[in-house]
């Protein structure tokens, strides 16, 4: 099971120029970013991930007293139940081999591990 994750999310933004500009204004208030994880959020900027939408709002208002204004808090994904199969040891040479697994895991997708 994954849990929910909720982030504190700048954007959507028309394109990639403007996500530039919006980084650049990040870096000069010394607020780091990180990628997104859903593919829908983008373009946009991520400014941290929480396990819950209170946590989020209480670093929103830390955020706002270094000059953040136009994020907001939302929900990235909702809590994910199943399982996760993690193969730490695929290389190149195994790489192709794991079409092999894709029918067995009938929709479920194949993504690499952060």
């Amino acid at each position: 099971m994954e849990p929910p994750r909720w982030i504190i999310y700048m954007g959507k933004y028309a394109g990639v120029e403007q996500v530039a500009r919006k980084r650049a204004e990040l870096r000069q208030l010394g607020v780091s970013f990180e990628p997104l994880s859903n593919p829908e959020l983008e373009p946009g900027l991520s400014l941290g991930g929480h396990p819950s939408e209170a946590a989020a709002q209480r670093q929103m208002e830390l955020l706002a007293e270094r000059g953040v204004r136009t994020a907001r808090v939302l929900q990235e994904r909702p809590e994910q139940r199943g399982q996760r199969l993690l193969l730490p040891a695929v290389d190149d040479n195994l790489r192709p081999r794991l079409d092999d697994l894709r029918t067995a895991l009938a929709t479920r997708p194949l993504r690499p591990c952060r």
